[in-house]
């Protein structure tokens, strides 16, 4: 630490270090990438404070979901190599082996299954990998899955029928991730930002999710209130055919329901 900074806490060690003060930093560098290396040899988790903490997020997950459901096990490989979670799950809990059962990428699931990935953790409706498989209707990747124990889930889907709009296929996977955990968290700032750039506030990702399924779901009603206001369309259907309004019902967020309800 430079001469006008220190850590102050009355009981020392036997060094003579504030016992709490070296506990905190301890605590700080393992939660955040404070070092001018950070990054090259530490683990991915470590929060980056130079960036907004929707990029951190989209950064730890985006890659690795749009390689598995497009089947790029090349970058699942690369990915692997450089110690990136593959495990983890989005805004969703999505996790590259549900995409990769959903889109029926045989290699990708073996890769991730001979690699210890787990085939039941579930997404935020209790849906696991073999349901995904069943309903895209990959035999294979059923057959594969049931075969390293995978087991169905408990689905709580809200889908519904009706009219339907059309999302935004936009091309840059890791800014609509970005924008779908900026929804997640109600941050207006990282949502003005996004569309600023130019992210168009209807991209949906690999499941079809948009900005405002993401928003209604976690009841961020200014998030919702912001997305609409921008041309955000209401009816947009994800990969089990919900839309936002079927979202905000299910969780029960009942003022996200009437405005989106006056909206359609």
């Amino acid at each position: 630490m430079g001469a006008d900074q220190c850590i102050w806490s009355p009981r020392l060690n036997e060094n003579g270090n504030t016992v709490r003060g070296v506990e905190l930093a301890t605590r700080l560098v393992e939660t955040f990438r404070l070092h001018l290396y950070d990054g090259l040899m530490s683990p991915v988790e470590r929060i980056d404070p130079r960036v907004p903490l929707a990029r951190w997020q989209a950064s730890l997950t985006s890659e690795a979901l749009w390689a598995a459901s497009i089947g790029d096990l090349r970058s699942i490989r690369r990915l692997h190599d450089g110690r990136v979670n593959l495990q983890a799950g989005d805004y969703d809990k999505r996790s590259p082996m549900h995409l990769a059962a959903a889109e029926g990428h045989l290699e990708v699931l073996e890769f991730l299954l001979e690699h210890g990935v787990n085939p039941n953790q579930p997404d935020r409706w209790g849906g696991l990998p073999l349901d995904d498989a069943v309903f895209g209707g990959h035999k294979a990747c059923e057959d594969l899955l049931t075969s390293h124990g995978a087991r169905r889930g408990e689905i709580e889907h809200a889908a519904s029928n009706g009219p339907s709009d059309a999302t935004n296929d936009y091309g840059d996977g890791d800014a609509v991730a970005e924008l779908l955990w900026a929804a997640t968290n109600g941050d207006m700032a990282g949502l003005r930002r996004l569309v600023a750039q130019g992210v168009p506030v209807s991209a949906a990702d690999y499941d079809g999710r948009t900005a405002l399924h993401l928003a209604a779901a976690e009841n961020k009603l200014d998030a919702v209130r912001y997305l609409v206001a921008h041309g955000h369309p209401v009816n947009v259907r994800d990969r089990w055919n919900a839309t936002p309004l079927d979202e905000a019902r299910r969780e029960g967020a009942e003022e996200v329901v009437r405005l989106l309800e006056t909206a359609k």
